[in-house]
């Protein structure tokens, strides 16, 4: 079993394949020599809770996020939804994958990981809007769900703008990986209201979203 310390610094490497090391530094607001400490290949410095608390807070994660341990795409997927977009040289090029269950709700399936060229090759139409790239995260349909009007191999685009509309068809990716394909309704008290595509509503906490943004567009496979 891993120590804290192990976690935390896991964490953090995690993070810095998407940030780069002096953008980082900004982040969250500590020395580039301080960071590099903790980071060598021999270092010994540990990274403590005031530190850990430092990175939850610049990068707007959760309070104690650092100490529990996450893998490279779920770190991925936290950063596209807390990094506000103005912050400098973010490499966000992977894509996640939603693997749809007949029966059952869809889920982020963080083992299976495809980049911007498995993407140009299955649709290519994407290489010739490069807008759709600049302007939206993308995710991979795998099987399909009773839950979901979205069928395999459909690519879905969804807005980095996150500012929701009543009547907008939106990602939802709940903190167990579930996914909903929604028409959100409305928020009040902290909680955001949806409706799916058999008509139920759902109600969700914002402590209980992962990320949530507005559908863009959806691309069939060439």
């Amino acid at each position: 079993m891993k120590s804290i310390y192990e976690v935390r610094l896991e964490n953090l490497k995690h993070v810095l394949k998407f940030i780069k090391r002096k953008d980082l530094c900004v982040l969250i607001d500590i020395d580039y020599n301080l960071l590099n400490q903790y980071l060598g290949a021999n270092a010994k410095k540990k990274i403590g809770p005031k530190i850990a608390a430092k990175i939850n807070a610049g990068l707007n994660f959760p309070e104690n996020w650092m100490d529990a341990p996450h893998t490279l795409n779920q770190v991925k997927l936290a950063l596209n939804q807390q990094i506000d977009d103005s912050a400098p040289d973010l490499n966000f090029t992977d894509i996640l994958t939603i693997k749809a269950q007949r029966n059952g709700a869809p889920k982020i399936d963080f083992e299976v990981e495809y980049t911007l060229d498995d993407v140009f090759r299955k649709y290519s139409k994407i290489r010739h809007a490069q807008y759709l790239l600049n302007n939206s995260r993308l995710f991979l349909i795998e099987g399909g769900s009773t839950k979901s009007v979205y069928r395999n191999g459909q690519l879905i685009g969804c807005s980095k703008n996150t500012i929701l509309k009543p009547g907008a068809d939106v990602v939802v990716v709940l903190e167990n990986g579930e996914v909903m394909f929604s028409e959100f309704l409305y928020e009040r008290f902290e909680y955001l209201n949806f409706m799916n595509v058999l008509r139920e509503r759902a109600s969700f906490s914002k402590q209980e979203i992962q990320y949530i943004a507005p559908i863009d567009f959806v691309m069939m496979p060439n």
